[in-house]
């Protein structure tokens, strides 16, 4: 309780949302190789230190079953 945080999703390409949905869908393009590391549930603090440094990361899994 002494540290909150708030996780706010956004949608910055609403116009191309039903393009990439299709492309996924289809096969066309392979969204896993923008994913560069995987963490359980109960790594997530380590997760958000590795996502705030953009040299180290781009997209990070936080797996809630592990």
């Amino acid at each position: 309780m002494r540290a909150q945080v708030s996780i706010i999703p956004a949608m910055g390409y609403d116009t191309e949302f039903d393009e990439v949905m299709t492309m996924l869908q289809s096969g066309q393009i392979d969204p896993t190789v923008m994913v560069t590391h995987h963490f359980p549930l109960s790594e997530i603090s380590a997760a958000f230190t590795l996502a705030r440094d953009p040299r180290k990361a781009i997209k990070i899994m936080i797996d809630c079953q592990a």
